[in-house]
């Protein structure tokens, strides 16, 4: 990830290494990033309800790269395009 000069870099491994991303979403006019996650070991470690998702907004994001991906399919099982 390239930050601006001058922000606190945080890493989020130690609690998210093991979670599920369910979706991302963009914008470019609010140059934001949202992914919502889901952690089966944060919730059970810290007793929280099961179906708890976490969602994380990234703001003034300038790019965004992808590294490795997936092809999802549909319910009714064709490929998306």
């Amino acid at each position: 990830m390239n930050l601006p000069h001058g922000v606190l870099e945080v890493s989020l491994w130690a609690g998210l290494h093991d979670a599920h991303i369910l979706s991302i979403q963009s914008s470019l006019l609010e140059r934001t990033v949202t992914p919502h996650l889901e952690s089966d070991h944060l919730l059970k470690s810290y007793k929280l309800p099961l179906d708890m998702r976490f969602v994380l907004r990234l703001e003034g994001v300038q790019s965004a790269r992808v590294v490795h991906y997936a092809v999802a399919t549909n319910p009714s099982g064709v490929r998306n395009r």
